[in-house]
């Protein structure tokens, strides 16, 4: 069996979306009906398939090399083979569901990545959550299903040959091996608080210039504690993401403690009583715990904390199940440095959208910094203004293969010198590089064939 180029064809597809919303006007209609067509009665979770069966070289394998866009016609299809199966679901199955109660099916993926009683599956015309449509949401997304939501699966008959390995490539086994983390990490349950009772499991560095009211300003923390460093403490419970407790501060320097099973923190909030709070961060003393391995979402987490000079390396590692870093450092202006393996853990990234915009000081990147994060799709202002960098490493995002948009990505980086030769030879899918060097003043020669692939 030769799953592979479809498996990959799908998963580079994550994040696809129709436009305008509850249109049902998407890429994969257009080439299947060879022209556009929108509307309520072109659903396009088959054509997905169809799609990404042809573009990975396995059309015969996808309803015999015909055409078909109804869901219960597939799955006949299959059944009519002998090709069904309603358990031992693998790598390549079409998994067939009924949301809605009719008869029939009415939605169908493609299982990438088989766990321990779950199937991570990717599927056109859905929804990024639990939340919504599951058969009409509008974009291609990554879900983790339980076989108790399948009607059953249709086994392809994948060609032996030209259809692509059925080994998992490298950049399919991060993405097997990510989900096999979330799977095994999200949840941590209160009963897990005893073993963070007697030690902190989050701390930072804050600089006081002027007596003031300090605020967390986001942070859901179970049976806590929070130790503001000068010797007074609170108690704190609280599992909703809300903007959390103030202490008075004299001028210093304070290391603040957490204890207990923190869910979530970030340090940005917009409101003017709160920029003081958040300008008062010097430096992320450890890693997040592993309580935050559920997160899905780091945006705007440091945002505008324009004191912090330091994170420490593993900030992210338990934080396995994120998908966006938009913004996150954004305007971070006394960031010194970026650890190497900073987003190793984080496979399932899709969205480095600003992520360092406006880094005044950053004078480097490190090569490693994107190796596992094959999923990406946008690096749209990612280090716009870093404007003291002065070299892009070699492979920055060799392994970043779903990459579309790279517009203003180095944008302003005026101390630049150099783009090293092949920088955007295995991002295919990118299609757009809008002001991606604008302004780069210093640079004195661009590559041949830079954007060649």
């Amino acid at each position: 069996m030769s799953y592979g180029t479809v498996v990959d064809t799908a998963l580079s597809q994550i994040r696809t979306t129709e436009y305008p919303p509850n249109s049902n006007k998407v890429k994969y209609n257009t080439e299947y009906y060879g022209y556009e067509v929108s509307g309520p009665e072109y659903p396009w979770c088959i054509t997905f398939l169809w799609w990404c069966f042809t573009h990975g070289g396995e059309s015969s394998a996808f309803y015999g090399g015909n055409k078909t866009a109804s869901s219960t016609q597939l799955m006949n299809y299959y059944i009519g083979q002998g090709r069904f199966v309603t358990s031992g679901y693998q790598i390549g199955d079409i998994v067939f569901y009924n949301f809605d109660g009719g008869s029939g099916a009415d939605h169908a993926e493609i299982i990438v990545s088989v766990g321990n009683g779950t199937y991570v599956t990717v599927g056109g015309n859905t929804t990024p959550g639990d939340e919504g449509s599951q058969n009409n949401g509008g974009c291609v997304a990554r879900k983790t299903r339980y076989a108790s939501q399948f009607l059953g699966a249709g086994r392809p008959s994948y060609s032996s040959s030209g259809g692509g390995s059925a080994e998992p490539t490298a950049l399919r086994t991060k993405i097997i091996q990510a989900t096999s983390r979330v799977l095994a990490m999200r949840h941590l349950v209160p009963e897990s608080v005893a073993i963070f009772n007697n030690k902190p499991v989050f701390e930072y560095t804050i600089r006081i210039i002027n007596s003031m009211n300090y605020y967390i300003p986001n942070i859901a923390l179970i049976d806590g504690k929070i130790s503001w460093g000068d010797g007074e403490s609170i108690e704190y419970n609280d599992p909703t993401v809300k903007l959390g407790p103030m202490h008075a501060y004299t001028p210093g320097t304070y290391k603040i403690k957490i204890y207990g099973i923190l869910k979530s923190i970030s340090f940005y909030r917009s409101e003017n009583a709160y920029v003081a709070s958040r300008q008062a961060l010097i430096s992320i003393d450890t890693k997040f715990p592993e309580t935050m391995s559920d997160i899905t979402n780091l945006s705007y987490c440091f945002n505008y904390c324009s004191s912090l000079t330091s994170i420490p390396s593993g900030l992210f590692d338990n934080c396995v199940a994120v998908t966006s870093f938009y913004c996150c450092f954004y305007n971070c202006s006394s960031l010194t440095s970026i650890p190497s393996g900073l987003f190793d853990n984080c496979t399932l990234v899709q969205n480095f959208a600003s992520c360092f915009s406006g880094c005044e000081i950053l004078t480097s990147i490190p090569s490693d910094l994107f190796d596992n994060c094959p999923l990406a799709t946008t690096f749209l202002n990612c280090f716009y203004n870093c404007s003291s960098l002065t070299s892009i490493p070699s492979g920055l995002f060799d392994n970043c293969v779903a990459v579309t948009d790279f517009a203003e990505c180095f944008g302003n980086c005026s101390s630049l010198t150099s783009i090293p030769s092949g920088l955007f030879d295995n991002c295919p899918l990118a299609t757009s590089f809008l002001n991606c060097f604008y302004n780069c003043s210093s640079l004195t020669s661009i590559p041949s064939g830079l954007f060649d692939n």
